[in-house]
């Protein structure tokens, strides 16, 4: 996401915004994060001695109620705001880009509607991206303020899947959105046409090398009759 960002409206910067070392810096901070705040909840929980049929004392409660607030705030809503920002100043990107195109350029009506259609399919790809977080990840961050003893099962297990669910929707998404992936992936799942044109042209190379061996061999003999 903030690559996409950066790579966009920041194209001349990009190569040295984006780093191998800040790379791993980025990636070692998100997981030292990870690691942090979930290991918060042991200052409060024991996971060696606590009951979990046993209700937890108001300390706890109170705890648990912060750490929700901040866990809620921080990794789904933070994200959602810097989602909408970045996709919104892509999208802005786009259309001014295409916009200075088209001044540039004698206007036309099939330039024009390849335009639009190409800022409505980048609009409703990002759409769609913040659709799929929103479904996926905000019925996870709801469960903690839930009993679970009183959810159905299936339910609690839709929503911890859900959260993986998006690790594979957005992938789909930016692949299935651009017409060279869609023709590369027809083409990958058509091995026998290809086999068959392989084969066709095999045997017209054969056919060639044949016919063209068979009329050496005739003059030969005809210039040793003579």
């Amino acid at each position: 996401m903030v690559f996409r960002y950066l790579s966009i409206v920041h194209p001349l910067r990009y190569t040295s915004l984006v780093t191998r070392p800040r790379c791993i810096l980025v990636i070692l901070f998100i997981w030292f994060t990870s690691a942090i705040t979930a290991s918060v909840q042991f200052t409060w929980l024991d996971p060696v001695h606590h009951d979990p049929h046993k209700e937890l004392s108001r300390d706890a409660l109170k705890a648990e109620l912060i750490y929700d607030i901040f866990f809620l705030s921080v990794f789904f809503l933070l994200p959602f705001a810097l989602m909408c920002f970045t996709y919104g100043s892509v999208i802005f990107e786009i259309v001014r880009q295409s916009r200075n195109i088209q001044r540039q350029n004698l206007p036309s009506s099939h330039n024009a509607r390849n335009r639009n259609r190409h800022e409505m399919k980048a609009i409703t790809i990002f759409a769609a991206m913040l659709l799929v977080y929103i479904i996926c990840w905000l019925p996870y961050f709801g469960l903690r303020r839930f009993d679970l003893s009183e959810l159905p099962i299936p339910l609690i297990y839709i929503a911890i899947w859900l959260k993986y669910l998006a690790s594979l929707l957005n992938p789909c998404m930016y692949i299935f959105g651009k017409y060279d992936y869609r023709k590369a992936l027809c083409e990958l799942l058509r091995p026998a046409k290809t086999e068959h044109n392989f084969t066709s042209t095999k045997s017209t190379v054969l056919r060639a090398t044949l016919v063209t061996e068979m009329n050496d061999l005739r003059q030969g003999e005809m210039a040793a009759m003579i």
